[in-house]
């Protein structure tokens, strides 16, 4: 089975750190891959917040998930902490990508990278926006 690549940055622009509950692992060995999603929604809506953003609005916009893949490099178990990096990719007209580099802090292995690609949307007129100003000059300075 050929590995999904995921071209990762050179740098990423915020950082957070997140222990392993026990009810975060499967059968009570390792974290669950439903819980990495989680923990990676947790740090974008961190990176959203450091820098002035309320939760996942933009500019009066939803910052909504469009797709998910995640690449799995490591094991990591309760207790365990992960520090979970994000970064700013590529823009498309009406959203980005956020790429996500995870290590765990206690053997310093990479545990999982993955990508998001993110769109902005229009919940009142039910429609894609472009990717606002506001966000563009917030993380182009960043970059």
């Amino acid at each position: 089975m050929a590995r999904m690549q995921i071209d990762m940055p050179k740098r990423f622009i915020f950082s957070t750190k997140m222990q392993i509950r026990i009810g975060d692992c499967a059968s009570g060995i390792h974290l669950g891959n439903h819980h990495l999603v989680s923990y990676l929604n947790e740090a974008m809506i961190g990176l959203l917040k450091a820098n002035g953003f309320t939760d996942l609005t933009v500019d009066g916009n939803a910052f909504i998930n469009a797709d998910l893949a995640v690449t799995y490099l490591s094991e990591s178990s309760h207790g365990d902490v992960l520090n979970v990096q994000v970064a700013i990719g590529e823009y498309n007209s009406y959203g980005c990508d956020l790429l996500f580099q995870v290590f765990n802090e206690k053997t310093g292995a990479p545990a999982a990278t993955a990508k998001m690609g993110m769109l902005f949307f229009d919940y009142n007129n039910k429609q894609l926006v472009k990717v606002p100003d506001v966000f563009k000059e917030t993380f182009d300075a960043q970059k």
